[in-house]
Parts: C-alpha cells; structure tokens; sequence
C-alpha cells in the first residue's frame, strides 16, 4: 500500500480484515497469529535510486507500522518489528539481492531471529 501511495486509512481498513482472516485461519485464536512489521525498502539501492524521498517512505513506513501494531494489539495477536533490522542492514549489498531491494538470506535470517520466540510462542498456545 505505502509503495503504491494508497492512504494510511485504506491500509489500515485492508490490514485489519486480512488480520481478522488470518485469525480465523488459526481457528479464532489470535495468540496462535504474528504480526511481523513492514521493512523499510527506502534504505535499500532500489529506494536510493527510486527518485523518491527516502525520508518520507521512512515517515510513511513509520505510519503504516504504528497502524499494523495497534491493530495487532487491539485483535490480541502477537507483533515483532523487524523494520529497524531492515534500516540498519539494508543498505549493505550482502544482505541485499541482485537487483538491490529484494532481502538476502542474511537479510532473512536477520528477521527470522527476531521472530522466533514470538512464533514459538504462537505456537505453544492450546
């Protein structure tokens, strides 16, 4: 939505009903859904060059994050935020691909680390 331009208020109602369908999917049980937060694809080579504000995705992302985590908290699921992971190392071709956007398995395995415990704990719950 926020690469597209779609507003804050269109994301959060979209957001919101997937969330709800997600948690029907793991039988109404919100403790059992995780909510991973939306990197920021500003930092990378591709936003770089994207002729783009890379302060404003920043903003937006910010936005758009606080929107999922409220919406994550208020339905009772879980949340991990691995959009200061993407800030931090998205700008370093080695956890980048090819085409200077699209996460590495460095990159991945970054996100996969922070969650962890909170998928573990999804799935601990009866």
């Amino acid at each position: 939505n926020q690469y597209r331009g779609r507003d804050l208020d269109n994301y959060r109602a979209e957001f919101q009903k997937l969330l709800e369908r997600a948690i029907d999917l793991a039988g109404k049980e919100p403790k059992k859904v995780v909510v991973v937060s939306i990197p920021d694809w500003g930092v990378t080579k591709f936003g770089k060059e994207s002729g783009r504000d890379t302060t404003e995705i920043a903003r937006q992302l910010d936005a758009y994050n606080a929107a999922n985590a409220q919406i994550a908290k208020m339905l009772h699921c879980g949340y991990v935020d691995v959009t200061a992971v993407s800030r931090q190392g998205g700008n370093q071709g080695a956890m980048l691909v090819s085409d200077g956007l699209h996460p590495s398995a460095k990159m991945y395995t970054a996100w996969s680390e922070r969650i962890l415990p909170a998928a573990k704990d999804a799935l601990s719950q009866h």
